[in-house]
């Protein structure tokens, strides 16, 4: 019996000294600033979803890329009502992660710099720019989006920032569906360095896959460079099919909004020389990519703003060195530029 009381008091001891390590352990981490993380959970109306009045931290490798702010809805924008005020005209921009702008700082996004830009061109005030992308998106989900939560804003004008991995399977779920638990420990300073410092894929609040998903992505990355250039290969058919029918569905129902939409189109990494020297196809025939997209834009009466030509003058450094696929600060530039001048030279916006 004594032995027993030994060991029972031992392992109290060993519990109530691993508590206050831990516990001091948290507080010192975030005393030093590692409380924030990403937070993400799966909406099965829509896709992985930021949880709304959160400031939490970018993170890639290992490696903290700034800070996200979300709103009361969860985007990465300003405060907005869902009714627009009077005489205000407002632009809704959906998108991945390139929207969102992932690696860069919340003023450095293109929808946060087209903003700036209109103003610029129409006033203070006069024009609202929402920047409702999310990370892991793709056609599909942004038309769930649309349809459940933008077609209410009543935005004159929807920007679809399109990406070529908006071809890749959408996200079905999480890995856990304890979602709360994970958020929690996910949430924790000592977590948070545990990403950081040792092992950075830690917690389904940053990687939202299944099983099924998973299997799903790896047979698409199998067969990228197929799918982007040969858009009519029998492996290539369903990704483009499933994309182009949901972009279809989403240029439906914003027509039928009686508002309009703009496809703006970021070029693949690989057509934009290191050098910045841009040639024109003698043929003048666009990549298999971009064709195939302005296809579909021209058969759904819908612009088409194709970055690839103008990224690829500036060269490599429009991308961020985070991974060389994510546009950096400069690129956010471009892609605002490009939009600015495209609102000034047609009736996208109306005129009041």
């Amino acid at each position: 019996m004594p032995s027993k009381i030994k060991i029972l008091k031992g392992m109290t001891v060993s519990v109530m000294t691993t508590v206050i390590a831990l516990g001091s352990a948290e507080v010192l981490l975030r005393w030093n600033g590692y409380a924030e993380t990403a937070a993400v959970y799966y909406d099965a109306d829509v896709g992985l979803r930021y949880f709304p009045n959160q400031s939490r931290r970018m993170i890639r490798g290992g490696r903290d890329l700034g800070s996200v702010t979300t709103n009361e809805w969860g985007f990465r924008s300003p405060a907005f009502k869902l009714k627009k005020a009077p005489d205000t005209l407002r632009i809704a921009c959906l998108g991945d992660s390139f929207t969102l702008g992932w690696g860069v700082s919340n003023e450095e996004t293109w929808p946060s710099l087209l903003q700036d830009k209109c103003d610029k061109r129409y006033g203070a005030g006069r024009v609202e720019v929402l920047n409702l992308g999310l990370p892991d998106f793709n056609t599909v989900n942004e038309l769930r989006l649309y349809r459940s939560f933008a077609s209410s804003l009543d935005s004159d004008l929807v920007i679809l920032g399109y990406v070529e991995n908006d071809l890749a399977p959408e996200t079905l779920g999480p890995v856990s569906k304890v979602a709360v638990f994970d958020q929690w420990i996910g949430s924790s300073a000592v977590m948070r360095a545990v990403r950081i410092h040792l092992y950075h894929k830690i917690g389904v609040y940053q990687y939202a896959h299944n099983a099924q998903n998973t299997g799903r992505r790896e047979l698409f990355n199998k067969n990228k460079l197929v799918i982007q250039n040969q858009p009519k290969h029998e492996v290539a058919r369903p990704y483009w099919n499933a994309s182009m029918a949901a972009l279809k569905e989403l240029a439906t129902a914003i027509h039928e909004d009686q508002h309009e939409l703009l496809l703006m189109v970021f070029p693949l990494r690989s057509q934009v020389p290191s050098s910045g020297e841009f040639k024109t196809e003698e043929s003048g025939i666009l990549p298999p990519y971009q064709r195939r997209l302005g296809l579909s834009a021209k058969a759904l009466r819908v612009p088409m703003l194709d970055l690839r030509e103008e990224y690829a003058r500036f060269g490599a450094d429009l991308y961020a060195d985070i991974d060389n696929f994510h546009p950096g600060p400069a690129g956010m530039k471009i892609a605002a530029k490009e939009i600015d001048k495209l609102l000034a030279s047609s009736d996208l916006l109306p005129k009041r």
